[in-house]
């Protein structure tokens, strides 16, 4: 099954269910039963939205338009600075991502590309190439 014949099933049930709860319930099952119906019209509908929803963004990702940043405004991103005065040390400082790009992260008021050798999107890759570092690899 296709995902188009599926978004179509549940387009189709979800009006059958929503035809079955037109009529006025006579006594509690009916009223029951009613209640059911109404519920599975809306669960189909929100799956079939659901699934048109994944099928535009598979569309997206097929034609080569879909772009997954690794981070949004406001995510904190990682740099690994160096100093040398006094002392030769490494440390990790932490920045707010001000501005993202289809290349570059803005942060501390400046772009650097994504591949940017010092910048880490996650404190655990910070650290660990931090270790790297001071181990010398």
């Amino acid at each position: 099954m296709t995902i188009d014949e599926k978004i179509n099933r549940l387009r189709e049930s979800a009006e059958k269910y929503r035809a079955n709860t037109n009529a006025e319930p006579q006594n509690s099952f009916e009223a029951e039963a009613k209640k059911v119906a109404e519920h599975e019209a809306e669960k189909n509908k929100q799956l079939a939205d659901w699934l048109e929803e994944l099928k535009r963004y598979r569309d997206l990702e097929e034609q080569g338009r879909l772009l997954v940043l690794p981070c949004k405004v406001g995510d904190t991103v990682y740099e690994i600075l160096e100093e040398t005065v006094p002392n030769h040390y490494f440390y990790i400082s932490e920045w707010k991502v001000q501005d993202v790009s289809v290349k570059a992260v803005k942060y501390a008021d400046e772009w650097e590309p994504y591949d940017y050798e010092n910048l880490y999107f996650t404190r655990e890759e910070a650290e660990a190439a931090l270790e790297r570092r001071r181990n010398g690899e």
